[in-house]
């Protein structure tokens, strides 16, 4: 007589087996006294383990495993790189947009505005629209006076502060997930 095999008692137990694989261990269990027993052996294993509850593994063991998986100098040098990557790409286009800003503001040998004199414009007609508001609480607070500076000075501010606002934003809702996700 040939008995079940691991995998159709396993899949038996399981419930995964196919219907007409079903009926032929059906039919054999009730003639096999020692495939019944194997199955009855794997129902109560299986229950026991289903009993049991959910077992994280503690950081602990995550570190274990990481530190057999890469050497530890190697593991600082590629951690130190993606936990700090987003602030360094961030400050590059900073210093990047500031840097053409102010090599393109000089030459005004083309015709066409670009991207960036239109992004200037619009955050002048923001900061004009601030600067007045400003002007509007200062005289109803009858305290402060606004300090004229010089227009270069105040977009070269705005614009840092809305690239700084812009780089902030993609490194927490693109760059940040994707390192979690790496790990």
């Amino acid at each position: 007589m040939n008995h079940l095999t691991t995998r159709e008692i396993l899949e038996f137990v399981d419930g995964t087996i196919l219907d007409g694989q079903r009926t032929h261990v059906i039919a054999h269990l009730e003639v096999c006294s020692r495939c019944r027993s194997e199955v009855e052996f794997h129902r109560t294993l299986v229950g026991a383990a289903r009993r049991q509850p959910p077992h994280a593994p503690t950081r602990k063991f995550t570190d274990r495993v990481m530190q057999r998986i890469l050497p530890k100098g190697q593991r600082r040098w590629i951690q130190t790189i993606m936990n700090n990557a987003g602030g360094v790409i961030a400050m590059g286009i900073v210093l990047a947009v500031l840097g053409y800003a102010l090599l393109s503001s000089n030459s005004s040998a083309s015709t066409q505005p670009s991207m960036i004199t239109e992004m200037v414009k619009v955050c002048d007609d923001l900061y004009a629209k601030v600067q007045e508001f400003l002007k509007v609480q200062a005289t109803k607070l009858e305290s402060l006076s606004p300090k004229p500076r010089a227009i270069g000075s105040i977009k070269l501010i705005l614009l840092t502060l809305l690239s700084l606002v812009a780089l902030g934003a993609v490194d927490r809702w693109l760059i940040q997930p994707r390192i979690r996700a790496r790990k």
